[in-house]
């Protein structure tokens, strides 16, 4: 007969880490040397995910998913991470970036696998962020310390596939400053008919009448 492993549920908190930019390295240094930068700087993400308690559950690809206890230490790990990479890509010269998507729940711990519908909602949560991006759920900002909740800005919504209600998502960003600040405005009078966008010394007065204004995703 053969052996049936056991399984637990646990408690625990998610991180998925995906390496971004990697096509176009692949692209224009071919497959052996893109391949020596990536597995490079999975090793750096490995080994700074470890040294804030996490453990390498699986790498797939570019990603890697990685395994927390307590969601305080995933939201460290995510900000050491993004700060590890940022050297990584300064000192090879390399346009590499990392996005990485946090949630915590239980899930079914098989041996050395993992299941369940916490960590299929974190790769979702990991697939909204872009290069250089944290991205979390409320459920991970609710157990943070103060330190890291006031860093955590309300980011959207999603839908996930399953749920009938879309997740709120959270920003959390490297550094205060990198925060876009949203001001609440009294919108129940006769009032301000025109919003003002700034940025690198230019600013931009926008009225209802005029298209959508792109910022930062027009190839121009």
């Amino acid at each position: 007969m053969a052996h049936m492993e056991s399984h637990s549920v646990q408690q625990c908190t998610i991180l998925f880490a995906d390496i971004a930019g990697s096509t176009a390295l692949y692209e224009s240094l071919g497959d052996e040397a893109a391949k020596q930068w990536v597995v490079r700087l999975q090793d750096r993400i490995a080994a700074t995910a470890n040294d804030a308690g996490g453990q390498v559950q699986e790498v797939v690809g570019d990603e890697l998913m990685i395994r927390y206890d307590r969601a305080r230490d995933a939201a460290s790990a995510a900000l050491a991470i993004q700060d590890a990479v940022v050297k990584f890509s300064d000192q090879s010269d390399l346009r590499l970036a990392v996005r990485i998507g946090l949630h915590c729940g239980e899930a079914i711990v098989d041996g050395d696998r993992m299941f369940g519908d916490m960590i299929n909602v974190a790769a979702r949560v990991a697939a909204i962020a872009q290069g250089g991006q944290i991205i979390t759920t409320r459920a991970v900002v609710e157990q943070l310390p103060d330190s890291l909740r006031r860093l955590a800005r309300r980011f959207d919504t999603a839908p996930v596939k399953g749920k009938s209600e879309p997740l709120e998502v959270y920003d959390l960003p490297r550094q205060a400053e990198d925060l876009t600040v949203i001001a609440q405005v009294d919108s129940t009078g006769p009032g301000v008919r025109t919003i003002t966008l700034g940025g690198n010394g230019q600013h931009c007065t926008l009225t209802p009448q005029q298209a959508a204004f792109v910022i930062g995703r027009d190839p121009a």
